[in-house]
């Protein structure tokens, strides 16, 4: 049974050209164009990934239809007979065989499409840049924050050494300016270096 299918499915396919490999970058968006021949305008275009045999069709998106993966999108313009099918956030998952597919009375036309995936150099150069910023940048920051807790201990320390009367605290008289500011006390600290 699975040979008459099998035999069925050979018969009513058509693959339009040789398969056609596209290059696309993780992250970004691709456009995939799939031309079509004059007199299927009218007919339903759709984007098959893997073998796309009848009964087994996993088909991303259809004319017409809601995708399956709403990352992919299928646009078709009559009148230069090209339907595009665009994928957003590109994937290393979505690297693969896939097929556009124009349907017919009799058979389905395709076109192979070879998708591969790859990183782009704009994520190479961003991964250099932060780990030269932070192999230069973090030692960096260490050492400023020792010393500066460095400088403030010697500064108090030598606030200490240098006169033991240094300030003189002066507390509120009690004098406030709003009712709802007496419960508030506020200490006024006055410093002299001799």
């Amino acid at each position: 049974m699975w040979d008459v299918l099998f035999l069925f499915s050979s018969i009513c396919t058509v693959v339009v050209g040789a398969a056609k490999t596209v290059t696309g970058y993780i992250g970004e968006q691709l456009d995939i164009r799939c031309p079509y021949e004059s007199g299927y305008e009218s007919n339903a275009k759709y984007f098959c990934k893997g073998e796309c045999n009848i009964g087994t069709k996993n088909i991303m998106v259809k004319s017409g239809s809601i995708a399956r993966d709403q990352r992919f999108s299928l646009t078709d313009n009559k009148t230069t007979r090209v339907f595009t099918i665009t994928i957003t956030d590109l994937r290393p998952e979505d690297e693969g065989q896939y097929w556009c597919a124009v349907e017919g009375t009799v058979y389905d036309r395709y076109s192979e499409i070879m998708l591969l995936v790859k990183f782009g150099s704009f994520v190479i150069v961003v991964t250099a840049e932060a780990l030269v910023l932070l192999l230069i940048g973090f030692p960096l920051v260490i050492v400023a924050l020792r010393k500066r807790k460095k400088n403030k201990s010697l500064l108090l320390s030598s606030i200490i050494e240098s006169s033991p009367v240094l300030y003189k605290q002066i507390e509120d008289t009690g004098h406030y300016c709003t009712p709802e500011d007496r419960d508030t006390y506020t200490t006024v600290v006055y410093s002299s270096v001799s």
